[in-house]
């Protein structure tokens, strides 16, 4: 599923992950924003599509 970032726009597609036992984690956006945190069964995979307007290239 594709996800977009609420405070820069960076894109993210976004895979859903069932795992067996329980963890609890984050998944932070280039720009800081959280993008998702999860407690359960199961964690998320992000792979950065566009980067946001807050992107600075080094």
């Amino acid at each position: 599923m594709r996800e977009t970032c609420g405070k820069c726009g960076a894109e993210y597609e976004a895979t859903k992950i069932k795992i067996p036992m329980r963890d609890k984690d984050k998944e932070v956006c280039e720009c800081g924003n959280t993008l998702r945190s999860w407690n359960g069964a199961e964690m998320w995979d992000y792979k950065l599509i566009t980067h946001g307007n807050t992107y600075k290239a080094k």
